[in-house]
């Protein structure tokens, strides 16, 4: 299935991908813990192999390296965290 999508991306327009940004196996780890669940598998593999992108204007949030995900707003953690402080 994966390999199937990975050849797709390679060919469209309407999703801006950005290779060799993919995240780490920790830091999906670090994430997950944080929010308390696992990731889908899809969106697991997603952030190893693309990390981040631009689809039709919006973003599929990332996680990025744990020294910029404080200042990095594409960051899935920095939205959890920044909502869970507007909520309190």
């Amino acid at each position: 299935m994966y390999e199937r999508l990975a050849e797709k991306l390679k060919t469209t327009s309407a999703l801006k991908w950005f290779p060799g940004r993919g995240a780490e196996e920790s830091w999906i780890a670090e994430a997950e813990e944080e929010l308390g669940f696992r990731l889908p598998p899809s969106y697991r593999w997603w952030l190893v192999h693309y990390g981040n992108a631009r689809l039709s204007g919006g973003n599929i949030l990332a996680i990025a390296a744990p020294e910029h995900r404080e200042y990095y707003d594409g960051d899935l953690l920095y939205i959890h965290i920044r909502s869970c402080v507007m909520i309190s």
